[in-house]
């Protein structure tokens, strides 16, 4: 009886340090510990729209699919993504490019984001579904960005941004985006912070405002800033040189500044009014609210 009964007890102490063994083996998507989630390729890029707040946990509104993409983007994650505490966001650790067969245009053969044409999906957006962890890009960037929804709104790399939220040190260059309203490269709808960013490429707003109840809103950077009803946004040593044109609130840096400040920021890039009587066009911002501010910026 002894006997079996040590071998039992054996057994399971092996059983315990394979189980041991495994969860070592588990992958730690936060190596520097700082609460982060590193983002290293296009797939977990796209997979931060299924977690939305950056905790490490996929969101309760995530179908089959989007858990099954969330969970091939970050295989085999340690408990919590392997963060120090509370996991808050996400941060580049590489530069991303969108152009995945290198021949220099987006097209259908870089099929992963092409989306039938219409391309990347931006994260985030307007309808109760912003994006509220930080970004950090940690000076890398991400490039041949394509967007083509001429009726959507919201449309840039991210589509809707919460005010408690920030993204910093990020590039995001030679981008092509359109959508109908609230349309930029970085941020279609923003009322958190943006830090030290910087675009280039175009953006292309198609709204014409008729019936006056649309706003259009195109930017090179941001397309609508702040809110009246939400704490300020800012803008802050940022920049962009992207090509900007539309109907309405059309800015080189931010479309509409509604409630933001704007720092140390400028913009370089041609801005075009494609039509319309609407006068709201400028090199940096198309209109700047009352509520807002401009300082040391160009």
């Amino acid at each position: 009886m002894t006997s079996r009964y040590g071998r039992l007890l054996a057994l399971i102490a092996l059983g315990m340090l394979m189980v041991s063994g495994q969860a070592f083996a588990q992958t730690d998507y936060d190596t520097d510990g700082d609460n982060y989630i590193e983002v290293a390729n296009l797939a977990q890029l796209n997979a931060i729209r299924w977690d939305l707040n950056g905790d490490g946990a996929i969101d309760a509104s995530a179908s089959t699919a989007d858990t099954t993409a969330y969970n091939t983007a970050f295989s085999n994650p340690a408990t919590g993504m392997g963060c120090a505490s509370t996991c808050t966001g996400y941060e580049l650790t590489a530069n991303l490019d969108f152009d995945e067969n290198g021949d220099g245009e987006i097209t259908s053969t870089d099929a992963t984001y092409w989306n039938t044409g219409a391309g990347w999906i931006p994260i985030g957006d307007d309808s109760g579904s912003r994006y509220t962890g930080d970004f950090k890009g940690n000076g890398y960037t991400i490039n041949n960005l394509f967007i083509n929804r001429p009726s959507g709104d919201d449309q840039g790399l991210f589509g809707s941004i919460h005010n408690t939220s920030r993204i910093e040190s990020l590039g995001v260059t030679n981008a092509d985006v359109t959508g109908d309203e609230y349309v930029a490269i970085l941020v279609g709808t923003l009322y958190g912070d943006v830090v030290a960013c910087y675009t280039t490429g175009a953006a292309t707003g198609t709204n014409d405002g008729i019936g006056g109840t649309e706003y259009g809103t195109v930017g090179g950077l941001v397309g609508w800033a702040g809110v009246s009803s939400l704490p300020i946004a800012t803008i802050s040593s940022s920049y962009s040189t992207a090509s900007v044109a539309g109907y309405l609130s059309v800015g080189g840096l931010v479309g509409q500044a509604s409630r933001v400040t704007i720092t140390n920021s400028y913009a370089t890039g041609r801005v075009t009014r494609t039509g319309g009587t609407f006068t709201a066009v400028g090199g940096l911002a198309g209109f700047v609210h009352s509520l807002s501010s401009v300082t040391a910026s160009y």
